[in-house]
């Protein structure tokens, strides 16, 4: 009898504690958070890159100091570069058609073991990918940096693809870009 007491006490005392844990919301501090993009032709080698920045409802949901959830909002009107017939080419029909898509969003479904899973919507279309990270604290706070390649392909972005159009030569995009991000938590 004493044991089953004893049972349910520990049981007790663990489902409190883990009452006890409760989700923090928090925000980006977006004039410190950043994205940087690379873009790379097929032949040749040359590359483009860029920046693009997170919009104000993005937000990371922590439980006991550890990310758990979240959605990242990308303000696909901030696309950057140098050359402004580039940045008109990004945001026309040709690639993120940012007047009809004026945001991307990854929203966090898991968080395992130094990568993040979750669903990638880029003009409507929603594909799972996984995206390894790193987490670290300073003075500032908490920060979380990333890089993953992404297919363009799959959200319907064939423009000088030469999986879907044959003899590009030099015009020829590689149908994968690279992401680089920085997120800066603004401090509890």
């Amino acid at each position: 009898m004493r044991t089953i007491i004893n049972l349910i006490g520990i049981f007790l005392l663990s489902f409190a504690s883990l009452q006890g844990q409760q989700s923090e919301k928090r925000t980006l501090e977006l004039s410190s958070s950043q994205i940087n993009w690379t873009g790379y032709g097929a032949i040749g080698g040359y590359s483009l890159s860029g920046t693009l920045n997170f919009a104000q409802d993005s937000f990371l949901i922590f439980e006991a100091d550890r990310l758990v959830a979240g959605t990242l909002v990308f303000d696909m009107k901030s696309i950057a570069h140098e050359n402004k017939q580039l940045v008109k080419h990004l945001k026309d029909k040709d690639f993120f058609e940012v007047k009809k898509y004026a945001q991307a969003r990854f929203k966090i479904e898991d968080v395992i073991e130094g990568k993040i899973k979750g669903k990638l919507t880029i003009k409507g279309i929603t594909k799972t990918i996984e995206v390894p990270f790193e987490e670290t604290t300073d003075a500032v706070g908490k920060k979380i940096n990333g890089e993953i390649a992404v297919d363009r392909t799959q959200f319907g972005i064939n423009y000088n693809s030469d999986s879907f159009f044959k003899n590009l030569g030099s015009n020829a995009i590689k149908d994968k870009f690279d992401v680089k991000f920085s997120l800066q938590l603004k401090r509890k």
